[in-house]
């Protein structure tokens, strides 16, 4: 029979050999991830796999420099001090993308792509919803807005974010806006881009005032804004379909609407009143030449005629 003691002396002879054998275990596991980590840093940082080359594309040149900047920067440096970010395998896409929206309030959308070294940017800007200008509407002798205006103007995207100033409104958008307010707390031109002119909503609800306007015959040119929800839309007044006269300055009539009234009903009470002035014009009266048209107080429109 075996004694305790050597039974004892056995056990422990057998735990350290456990022992042993573990640490040398986790020593070899330790070892081979440490040289795993140094041959993929090697081959991150191997010049033959490395971005060498950023391209955009799509974007205005203005920006273009900007956005290669913010790209080129994206893909420096290294993971954990380790892995090169610039490596084509390994290049921080999501991260460079945030990157790239955050440069420019004019970019819509972002796509990268890789073709071998090349990391090539695709950019779409935002098409204007409207141009706003922080001065009053000119107007020539013809009775026409003064497309090339000499203050402060921006193109809006259809959120009502100025995402860039521009310094001639003609064919950029058919809706123009005047704010003069948005000077009042601006400290420079540029301070106003990437700020909204009013709520989402508000600049929405007026937008598809105009354009239901329109698609009614009423051919706005521009809309004026007083504040606190106030607003002058100045149209072209009607005329016959063939024939049209030269422009005067009295062809353009001032509409005045509010948004304390609700656009809706305010929309549907000029419609009405402008369907009823055409008909009476096609029935052989007179085409009617319009000073302005008021259409806040619910159904009653208030109207005056050019004498």
């Amino acid at each position: 029979m075996y004694s305790r003691r050597t039974i004892s002396n056995q056990s422990q002879s057998f735990q350290k050999k456990r022992q042993s054998r573990l640490v040398w275990t986790i020593a070899l596991i330790i070892v081979s991830v440490i040289a795993w980590l140094f041959s993929f840093s090697r081959l991150s940082n191997l010049q033959a796999l490395s971005i060498d080359t950023v391209v955009i594309s799509g974007a205005d040149a203005d920006i273009s420099g900007r956005l290669e900047y913010v790209a080129e920067r994206s893909i420096q440096g290294a993971y954990l001090g380790i892995f090169s970010k610039s490596d084509i395998f390994l290049y921080p896409k999501n991260a460079l993308l945030t990157a790239i929206r955050a440069a420019s309030p004019r970019i819509k959308s972002v796509d990268v792509s890789r073709q071998g070294r090349t990391l090539t940017v695709m950019i779409v800007e935002k098409t204007p919803a409207a141009a706003i200008c922080t001065n009053l509407p000119d107007w020539d002798d013809s009775g026409s807005l003064v497309e090339d205006q000499k203050e402060n103007c921006y193109l809006a995207d259809a959120s009502g974010l100025l995402y860039m100033s521009v310094h001639d409104i003609l064919n950029k958008s058919r809706d123009r806006y005047f704010i003069p307010d948005l000077d009042d707390n601006a400290s420079s031109s540029e301070a106003l881009i990437g700020t909204h002119i009013s709520t989402t909503t508000d600049f929405q609800a007026l937008q598809a005032f105009s354009s239901v306007a329109r698609s009614r015959g009423i051919d706005i040119q521009a809309i004026l804004s007083h504040g606190n929800g106030e607003y002058e839309i100045y149209a072209m007044n009607p005329s016959p379909s063939s024939g049209r006269s030269a422009k005067t300055a009295t062809s353009t009539v001032v509409i005045y609407v509010s948004q304390h009234n609700g656009f809706d009903n305010e929309l549907t009470n000029l419609i009405s009143f402008w369907s009823n002035a055409l008909d009476k014009a096609h029935s052989g009266g007179e085409w009617p030449v319009f000073d302005y048209i008021d259409v806040r107080y619910g159904s009653n429109v208030f109207f005056r005629m050019v004498k």
